[in-house]
């Protein structure tokens, strides 16, 4: 993994700039946003699961949500993580923690599901702190890799469109 040299930067823009960072919601409710999220975009759903402690995080299989962390914002930030762990370092690419491929992930979590008046004007703010984040063709490389992984190497969920594209087995 590269050195996360935009962490702290991410940090502020998401508390200075995102409405409802920090209203906390039961555990359950995060598990069920990011259970629909993983079927939407046919990622393996990662377990979500309760830490003490002030800080959040996540790997390709689990993400654990502190007390304080327990929010909508908060668990699609993490996922934003799995999925680019996931997603990056099957292919031996070395990304940044909070790097721009990570930032356009959560930025396009956050204006497909999070549903918060100005939710959908979040991609032009995260420059205002000196956060860079990738083009949207890193979604689509994020997308089309979720998919070689799914059918070829994992097999082990099925994305919505497969049985659309290559017919029932």
């Amino acid at each position: 993994m590269k050195r996360d040299s935009q962490r702290a930067r991410v940090y502020r823009w998401q508390q200075a700039e995102i409405p409802g960072i920090w209203v906390c919601v039961p555990l359950e409710d995060c598990a069920q946003l990011i259970t629909m999220v993983c079927r939407d975009i046919g990622f393996k759903t990662p377990v979500v699961m309760a830490k003490r402690g002030h800080l959040s995080m996540a790997n390709t299989r689990n993400i654990w949500l502190s007390p304080k962390g327990q929010t909508f914002v908060i668990a699609l930030h993490e996922l934003a993580h799995s999925i680019t762990q996931r997603v990056f370092g099957i292919f031996g690419d070395s990304i940044a923690g909070h790097g721009p491929e990570f930032v356009r992930m959560f930025l396009w979590l956050l204006e497909h599901y999070y549903d918060e008046p100005g939710a959908q004007a979040l991609s032009l703010t995260p420059s205002l702190y000196g956060v860079k984040v990738s083009s949207y063709g890193v979604v689509d490389v994020i997308f089309d890799r979720l998919a070689y992984i799914n059918i070829v190497m994992d097999k082990t969920i099925v994305h919505p469109m497969e049985e659309v594209l290559y017919g029932k087995e």
